[in-house]
């Protein structure tokens, strides 16, 4: 049988237990309930303590269903210098949160407007940063409709122009995209060469003409690999042209503009027939006039897709 003092005890422990909880809770600023990830990669308690004051003020409107307050709190703090100098996150969470309150408002065209600014700034805010107990099903249909809509845009555009200044080749192409790859046309010149054993960085006389079929996903703010195979005619002055072959991987990065950076790596390069003699820097063998092997060509380079 349990004895009456100790249940009294055991139960008093609980209830200070549980108050101590509640009070926690009541002491933690209304921003500090957000996502753990979101508050570091926002860099939220990096802010000035202005700005977290609105942030605080604009959550606590949107709990009490005060969304013309809520809204009022959120455009003052984007006009702020201070978030203007924020992380991107942390600019799309304020866009993001006035399209909240807008649609809490029924004003799905203002809603969707603010997704698009917030999807501007920080793409992963969705889906990766949202807050499962505000976003009904229907906000997040905005945002993903939103978010698709970029990837189809940015799909549509099949055409680019290559630059590729760095690098033991450099090279200038066009291609398009036909399906799952792209076709590649360019010309470039040698950069590296190695003479007696050492290298120098010069433009020769040994110039190329390229085709290239390049398998690449088409993301954005995310790295993406992919690999290609290219046929190219090497021309020398006085010289028959020689015929090239070769393999590699790549690696590349699109950002919002349309911009990507890239590099690649040419694991292989067979040289037949013409004037095969190479002085690539890196040459694993080269019989003169017959037959060349390279390897580790390497070029970093900037595309613009239109």
């Amino acid at each position: 049988m349990t004895r009456p003092g100790l249940a009294r005890i055991s139960l008093g422990v609980i209830v200070a237990v549980a108050a101590g909880n509640d009070l926690a809770s009541a002491q933690q600023r209304p921003y500090q309930l957000l996502s753990n990830e979101l508050i570091k990669y926002g860099r939220f308690q990096e802010l000035p303590a202005p700005v977290l004051t609105l942030v605080d003020s604009a959550i606590k409107h949107y709990d009490n269903n005060a969304h013309q307050k809520s809204l009022r709190d959120l455009k003052k703090i984007s006009g702020m210098d201070e978030a203007r100098r924020a992380t991107s996150l942390f600019r799309s969470w304020v866009y993001q949160w006035l399209a909240l309150n807008y649609f809490a408002l029924d004003s799905s065209e203002s809603a969707r407007f603010y997704i698009r600014r917030s999807l501007d700034e920080d793409i992963d805010i969705w889906p990766d940063y949202f807050d499962a107990d505000r976003f009904s099903g229907q906000f997040l249909g905005l945002y993903h409709l939103g978010y698709t809509e970029i990837f189809n845009r940015f799909n549509k555009k099949r055409q680019s122009v290559r630059f590729a200044p760095l690098g033991t080749i450099a090279r200038a192409d066009y291609s398009y995209r036909f399906g799952l790859v792209d076709l590649v046309i360019g010309g470039g010149a040698t950069v590296v060469l190695a003479e007696k054993q050492k290298l120098k960085l010069k433009h020769n006389d040994d110039l190329l003409v390229y085709w290239r079929v390049q398998r690449m996903r088409k993301n954005y703010k995310k790295l993406t690999g992919g690999f290609y195979g290219e046929f190219s005619l090497l021309l020398k002055k006085s010289e028959k042209p020689a015929k090239a072959i070769s393999v590699g991987p790549i690696l590349s990065y699109t950002y919002r503009s349309d911009w990507e950076i890239g590099s690649t790596f040419e694991a292989v390069r067979l040289i037949i027939g013409g004037s095969a003699d190479t002085n690539l820097s890196q040459t694993a063998f080269n019989e003169k006039g017959t037959l060349a092997l390279s390897y580790g060509n390497f070029e970093f380079y900037f595309r613009k897709w239109f």
